[in-house]
């Protein structure tokens, strides 16, 4: 049935005779809202609940003991959840709050949320002791935590900085296309090296030739030429020359046009140094 064909007088006439919204929603397809709101409108006012079968007996067992839901005994009783509510109302029945759980204990949502420490449904026990996986040293840690821990969903680190640590050493890594041009020339010409090599858990080495204390870093044309990176990369290649490091870097460009060129030079410069390259 349309809305626009609805003849609202004629509902109302219904509803006097004893029908309720939800039975008049369903009768004429129409939202209880809407027949509501109507009748407002054209101010025919709502019937007092005559409902005498809503006993405080049967409100109690079910609201009470059986911990249902007024919208749930509405629709049990064939009513409104209005009707239900005013019935516990004028049966002096209190009325849960609305964040009360809707389960078979009386208990609350906002206590449970409000639960710290040994009255949290976390705590297990009190805190554990966990040996740190980075320095070795024991730190406390909650139930939860440790839990965590044993699953193998987190690492046992005492504080930030072993955090940091452990994340440098687990960092999973895929080598860049002229990173693997290197690589397979390196390997051709014979020289052992360990590529995204971690250095004194600082920062990671595209190569370290282990045998000759020579580093090689492959830096891409765009990424390597940002102020930050190129400021980074300055600070790094001081820190790897301070300890007796000798830096090699390649451009994209360069390793694109000439990988073998550039390998060359790491080994003139070691050959230099009176060092044998096999």
């Amino acid at each position: 049935m349309s809305r626009t064909t609805v003849d609202y007088h004629e509902i109302y006439r219904d509803y006097q005779s004893g029908l309720s919204f939800r039975q008049l929603a369903i009768k004429y397809e129409v939202s209880d809202r809407t027949i509501r709101t109507k009748f407002k409108q054209l101010g025919l006012k709502s019937r007092v609940s005559t409902r005498t079968d809503i006993t405080k007996t049967l409100l109690k067992r079910m609201y009470i003991t059986e911990m249902k839901t007024i919208k749930a005994i509405a629709g049990e009783l064939n009513c409104g959840p209005n009707t239900v509510h005013r019935k516990l109302r004028d049966y002096g029945i209190e009325i849960r709050k609305t964040a009360e759980f809707e389960g078979s204990t009386l208990e609350y949502r906002s206590e449970r949320w409000g639960r710290k420490g040994e009255s949290s449904g976390r705590w297990r026990g009190g805190m554990v002791s966990v040996s740190c996986v980075i320095c070795g040293s024991s730190s406390l840690v909650a139930p939860y935590v440790n839990r965590k821990i044993e699953s193998g969903e987190r690492a046992a680190c005492c504080g930030p900085e072993c955090v940091l640590m452990y994340a440098r050493r687990n960092q999973k890594f895929s080598n860049t296309s002229i990173e693997i041009k290197m690589a397979n020339e390196l390997k051709r010409r014979g020289l052992n090296y360990i590529d995204q090599y971690l250095f004194k858990d600082k920062f990671r080495l595209d190569f370290l030739l282990p045998d000759h204390n020579v580093v090689i870093e492959c830096d891409g044309d765009y990424w390597h030429n940002l102020p930050h990176v190129i400021k980074r990369d300055n600070s790094k290649n001081a820190y790897l020359r301070a300890c007796g490091y000798r830096v090699f870097r390649f451009w994209e460009r360069d390793i694109n046009a000439d990988i073998v060129k550039c390998v060359d030079e790491v080994i003139r410069a070691i050959e230099k140094e009176g060092e044998a390259v096999v």
